[in-house]
């Protein structure tokens, strides 16, 4: 089986530790892989383990079929050849970034592969029966794809939606991190994660002015701030300066994509109800990393009791009452890691996610393989 992992540039970029797990997982499965990613962070990603091949992020409007062309060329040029002459050179193309789905419709109809999208977040599912009609409308013939869910969540809201193409469910897994954390100092400030997406500035002003009452009250903090909510929002910034909190404050640049630094700190923060899912928080969960965060319906770990520390409402009353108790209380937080830790170790391993991928992908290739009627001649 030969699969290409085609990823727009957000996902590609925050979910490289993702990407990379479900390679090592297929790859110990005897599946082929092959990842694409856009130009622009091709030489970012040293960390794949298998051929990596890159498109062009922006093309003219003129030329839309620039970037399928290119891929298709990458395709044909890797050593060892994926296939023989007028053979298809993939046979199933998963797409993780909505921002892809559009380019893996137009590579599966010019190599006749079957299609997986990604569904990972509210906006993605939108985005479902157009893309359904595109690949029924493809030629010569229509195209079969499946939707995968990484929760039952956003399985069943894909439920709801009347879709031709099956629904498969194959939770993202982690692998925790098999030493326990020592306890904090007591004599060290405590540092705090602040991943914002910059998209609502009012949120994250919320947050700030939640833990600097907390700092006035005695509390030594160290934050660290997502570039991204200051990036276009210099709102933030202002308001953080207002506080005075900019001696606590450390502005990180692609805070999510380069995860160490949260995983080593003491409190994740998510100042948003983004109805997305994304693996930090199934990573800050296997590091014991304390989650504070906003009820989602569609991140499932929201739900579970312990597991984190909910905000009853975006305001600033709101998160001081969550997150007083976790940075004043040692034992409280000591057992909330422990709780989440065993959660994301009993239910999230990388080894289910693959099995549940092969499972789909297996579905797909049940179907009569086809000849690639546009091989270039060997």
């Amino acid at each position: 089986m030969r699969i290409l992992l085609l990823a727009d540039r957000s996902f590609a970029s925050r979910e490289r530790r993702l990407l990379h797990r479900v390679e090592v997982g297929l790859i110990d499965d005897g599946v082929r892989v092959v990842r694409a990613i856009p130009d622009t962070l091709l030489y970012t990603q040293t960390d794949s383990i298998t051929p990596l091949i890159a498109y062009p992020e922006k093309v003219s409007p003129l030329l839309p079929r620039l970037r399928t062309s290119q891929l298709l060329r990458a395709l044909s040029e890797l050593d060892p050849p994926l296939a023989g002459p007028n053979e298809q050179p993939i046979d199933i193309i998963h797409a993780w970034g909505d921002r892809a789905w559009d380019l893996a419709v137009d590579t599966a109809e010019a190599t006749n592969a079957s299609l997986a999208f990604e569904v990972w977040s509210a906006g993605c599912i939108h985005h479902t029966h157009r893309i359904e009609r595109r690949a029924e409308a493809a030629t010569p013939t229509p195209l079969q794809g499946v939707w995968i869910a990484p929760n039952r969540a956003i399985a069943r809201a894909l439920e709801t939606e009347d879709l031709r193409w099956p629904i498969h469910t194959a939770p993202w897994g982690i692998h925790a991190d098999p030493r326990p954390r020592p306890p904090h100092p007591a004599d060290q400030p405590l540092a705090v994660s602040l991943l914002a997406s910059g998209r609502n500035a009012h949120a994250t002003q919320t947050v700030l002015t939640a833990l600097n009452t907390i700092i006035r009250e005695g509390v030594e903090l160290l934050i660290f701030l997502d570039a991204a909510a200051v990036d276009h929002r210099h709102s933030v910034w202002k308001h953080a300066a207002r506080l005075e909190l900019l001696p606590h404050l450390s502005v990180i640049a692609d805070m999510e994509s380069r995860r160490d630094l949260i995983l080593r700190t003491d409190l994740l923060i998510l100042p948003e109800a983004r109805a997305e899912v994304r693996s930090i928080l199934l990573d800050a969960m296997g590091a014991s990393v304390a989650i504070a965060c906003l009820t989602d319906p569609f991140v499932e770990a929201t739900a579970l009791p312990g597991i984190a520390s909910l905000a009853g409402e975006p305001t600033v009353a709101g998160w001081t009452n969550a997150l007083r108790p976790l940075l004043t209380d040692p034992d409280l937080r000591s057992e909330q890691v422990r709780a989440a830790r065993e959660a994301v170790e009993s239910s999230r391993p990388v080894h289910r996610q693959v099995e549940q991928l092969l499972k789909a992908y297996r579905s797909l290739a049940d179907q009569p393989p086809l000849a690639f009627p546009n091989a270039p001649a060997s």
